[in-house]
């Protein structure tokens, strides 16, 4: 879902700290901050301004700049959500699904996440609890008109519908008609009431793997009203990621689902991609092929590693699912639509009436794309001497310090992985003392192959079992970063290690337990 909004607001042409709002000028709010910061004989003194849609900010990469035209402003939704934490306190006292429900009707949802859970009685619950502005319908309904326009006329509308594509919901700052309703009931006081959100109880179950709130279970696909910034309705196929684990769910059969199921379930480490084109990708391939730089490339052993040596899995020892993931880069791009470089992939369109089967199948035009990737991916595993039928554990892995651990699992969007890892370019997540993974020069920017293969630092990182069949709940769990940032510490890579060997640990939950498994106690005083 769309938890904030970012307004584009108009400046006075005489003072770019004013804004046109109800087509009169209108003075920015501000405040200067000064921190005071060890070693410094100066504190750092920053200003930081606001308006009646929310603070000002600037992120050049996206375009919003400020500039003496224009500025932007940010309505987050969760910016005075500080009450969150009694809402994950007031869940985990929860004793059943509804009492779960009765949680966010009383007190509101959480920062960012779908929920699923389920309770002893075998009822199963899935809802949407984030906070979604709750903006005027004629508002909201003169928004979607805009992004869903296939044919944009105007810059403005051109600028919003663009920006919705880069997941960025950009609003017309001129008038306070933009503003969400306000209620003085509810603890975030302009997000739709949990009412009204996308929820759904069963006797089966749900899931969900990022995609928007539609399909929790296909026999019940949500058909109802709601706010569209809750995401699509079915109008778009669903991630491979998502066909995956609803693939694997369904095989079960009811009465063999456990906790040791699911585990197996998530690290059976099946690729989508592979279920939907290994079998085809090469049938009646010539054993040669150009390149994208139009040279001649001999891709008859390639295929053979996968149509025959490669089990269209992302285990450990998995042989060749590196040249499939490489073949098939480009499909990160593909449209909605079915289309990568103008060319249609799928001999079966998207049905939204079939969202797990459909779109499938592989177009002798796609083929030929692919290919002619495979001569590619051939070419640059030749140059970086990485065998084509090498195992996963030869090229994939993490780092703990300078140690090298083998990690299984794969890529959502090319692989189409339900266990998903992968690598993300994010200086953000290195807010400790820890000195970020040194990485080698990248070859492929699609699958991030680097010269030494795939450095992961994402996706798997807390997984979790919980079996109530035996009365009380049985929990099995992995902290896949591992617990601590230092070196020295024995808790620095064991559960890394232990998900390279899928070897689960079990959490304790009765006092019983908790009791056992305690290594030492301490008692911490504060003096005041």
């Amino acid at each position: 879902s769309n938890q904030f909004l970012v307004y584009q607001l108009t400046l006075d042409a005489q003072d770019p700290t004013r804004y046109v709002l109800n087509g009169v000028s209108t003075p920015m709010d501000s405040v200067e901050v000064s921190v005071e910061v060890k070693g410094m004989d100066q504190p750092v003194v920053q200003s930081y301004y606001s308006t009646r849609f929310g603070p000002v900010l600037e992120a050049d990469p996206m375009g919003l700049v400020w500039n003496n035209q224009n500025a932007f402003a940010i309505l987050d939704m969760n910016i005075d959500n500080g009450g969150f934490i009694s809402t994950f306190l007031d869940m985990a006292k929860a004793g059943s699904v509804t009492e779960l429900q009765q949680v966010f009707e009383r007190l509101g949802g959480v920062p960012w996440n779908h929920t699923m859970a389920t309770d002893t009685s075998g009822q199963v619950l899935y809802a949407d609890t984030t906070f979604v502005p709750d903006l005027n319908s004629l508002v909201e309904a003169g928004y979607f008109d805009i992004v869903n326009d296939p044919d944009p006329m105007s810059l403005a509308e051109m600028t919003i519908a663009g920006a919705y594509q880069q997941g960025l919901v950009l609003m017309d700052g001129s008038t306070t008609l933009a503003l969400p309703k306000s209620k003085e009931d509810q603890r975030v006081k302009t997000a739709i009431a949990f009412s009204d959100a996308p929820q759904v109880k069963r006797d089966d179950y749900v899931m969900n793997a990022n995609d928007s709130y539609w399909l929790p279970n296909p026999e019940a696909p949500f058909n109802g009203k709601f706010s569209g910034f809750y995401g699509d309705q079915g109008e778009v196929p669903r991630s491979f990621r998502t066909r995956m684990g609803l693939t694997q769910i369904e095989e079960l059969a009811p009465n063999s689902v456990s906790g040791e199921t699911l585990q197996n379930l998530l690290f059976a480490n099946r690729s989508f991609t592979a279920e939907l084109w290994q079998d085809t990708l090469c049938n009646g391939a010539a054993a040669s092929v150009k390149n994208s730089a139009d040279e001649d490339v001999n891709i008859s052993t390639a295929c053979n590693i996968v149509a025959n040596t490669w089990d269209g899995k992302l285990n450990l020892d998995s042989q060749g699912a590196h040249l499939f993931r490489e073949t098939l880069s480009a499909v990160k791009g593909i449209s909605d639509a079915g289309q990568l470089n103008s060319v249609d992939v799928f001999t079966t369109a998207y049905d939204k009436n079939n969202p797990v089967t459909t779109p499938s199948g592989l177009s002798s035009a796609g083929q030929d794309l692919f290919l002619k990737h495979m001569a590619d991916a051939v070419g640059r595993l030749d140059g970086l001497n990485i065998a084509l039928d090498a195992e996963l554990q030869d090229v994939q892995f993490t780092l703990k310090g300078d140690e090298k651990i083998a990690v299984h699992g794969g890529l959502q969007k090319i692989d189409g992985a339900f266990n998903k890892v992968e690598y993300r370019r994010d200086a953000n997540m290195y807010t400790t003392l820890e000195t970020p993974m040194a990485r080698a020069a990248v070859v492929n920017d699609n699958t991030n192959l680097t010269e030494d293969g795939y450095l992961i630092n994402y996706g798997a990182s807390y997984v979790l079992t919980v079996d109530f069949s035996e009365g009380k709940p049985a929990a099995e769990a992995l902290l896949v970063y591992s617990q601590s940032n230092h070196a020295s510490s024995e808790f620095f890579s064991d559960q890394t290690k232990a998900y390279r060997d899928k070897a689960w640990r079990a959490v304790p939950f009765s006092m019983e337990d908790v009791n056992a498994a305690t290594v030492s106690n301490k008692t911490v005083k504060q003096s005041f």
